[in-house]
């Protein structure tokens, strides 16, 4: 994804990047339960994404760069989108165009009951 923004994004631009904490409730933008997520936000200064590409923007094999080497593969956003859901995330895309997109990702925060413990070490290294 910070490779999409830095292409999308005209030299000298800068790409930002945003980490919080956030409860998300029922309404949430994403559709995700209630509860205690980490959201990691990306924000481009580039064209933004056209309003009829929207829709699109996580199939896979969609792109909208042109032919040549720097073509893109269309895999990006559709494989977060398939990794987050796989572990109970999101990701959320909001476009300003004709000027710059942010694609949040929402993970679930986990508690300590819920992180397997590490076996502790044998005394041979094992």
């Amino acid at each position: 994804m910070l490779r999409n923004a830095c292409e999308a994004s005209p030299p000298g631009s800068v790409v930002q990047v945003r980490a919080l904490r956030e409860t998300l409730g029922a309404d949430s933008p994403a559709g995700l339960p209630a509860g205690d997520y980490v959201s990691i936000r990306i924000t481009d200064q580039g064209s933004g994404v056209a309003p009829e590409n929207l829709t699109r923007v996580f199939d896979p094999y969609f792109s909208t760069k042109p032919l040549g080497s720097q073509k893109g593969m269309g895999l990006g956003l559709a494989l977060c989108h398939a990794v987050l859901q796989q572990h109970g995330g999101a990701v959320t895309l909001a476009a300003g165009h004709p000027q710059g997109t942010s694609v949040v990702f929402y993970l679930r925060v986990g508690t300590a009951a819920a992180i397997p413990a590490r076996p502790a070490a044998q005394p041979d290294g094992r």
